[in-house]
């Protein structure tokens, strides 16, 4: 483990990472990023359980489907600008992936349950919350078991969509996610060099 105590090339040490700190305060920085985690998935979860699919079938689909994919940027921007605040970036960046994936599958999956709330035609079966959630994840993995299909034109397009989005979004995601961690790693050492501290002034984890 790298000496804390350690002076870069104009005396001042950088931050630490994840790997400096002590077993005590990587298990402590572990448990606040799985609390935090568990906790945001399940206020999206909450919020998904209660909203009535039926309260939601008026309106224009691509004008709802692309209200909500707004959101979710928006949702991404916060979470950005907070991993290149937070003092263990690359901690957050994992925690803010878990959270955008659940808000992606939850967004489709409640999209499908509107849909097939007001036209349940639409769907090979019926589909509530759930299976709404399970079709939404066949999608995302790509496996298609065939036991839930798109069979409208509307429907298809929408799932046309979410993989348009999947194969793009997840696989930016990880790299706008990490790259902002890069960003936070390197403001935290400038700040460190600006202030003229060390890293054992502050423990990260609190």
């Amino acid at each position: 483990m790298t000496d804390l105590n350690e002076s870069g090339p104009q005396g001042e040490a950088p931050p630490p990472t994840f790997g400096d700190l002590t077993k005590m305060q990587r298990s402590r920085a572990l448990a606040r990023m799985m609390v935090r985690t568990l906790l945001t998935v399940a206020i999206l979860i909450t919020v998904y359980a209660v909203m009535a699919p039926s309260d939601l079938a008026d309106g224009n689909v691509g004008v709802r489907l692309v209200g909500s994919l707004l959101v979710f940027a928006g949702v991404l921007a916060m979470q950005v600008f907070a991993i290149t605040r937070d003092p263990l970036p690359e901690l957050r960046a994992g925690s803010s992936m878990i959270t955008a994936v659940t808000l992606l599958v939850l967004m489709f999956a409640m999209t499908y349950a509107t849909l097939a709330s007001a036209s349940p035609e639409w769907f090979s079966q019926p589909l509530d919350k759930s299976s709404a959630i399970y079709f939404t994840i066949t999608i995302l993995g790509t496996v298609g078991f065939g036991d839930i299909t798109a069979v409208s034109h509307t429907a298809r397009w929408v799932v046309t969509a979410q993989i348009v989005v999947d194969l793009t979004l997840v696989v930016a995601l990880g790299r706008v996610l990490f790259s902002a961690a890069r960003a936070g790693r390197v403001r935290q050492e400038r700040l460190a060099s600006d202030a003229g501290r060390t890293p054992t002034d502050e423990d990260p984890t609190t």
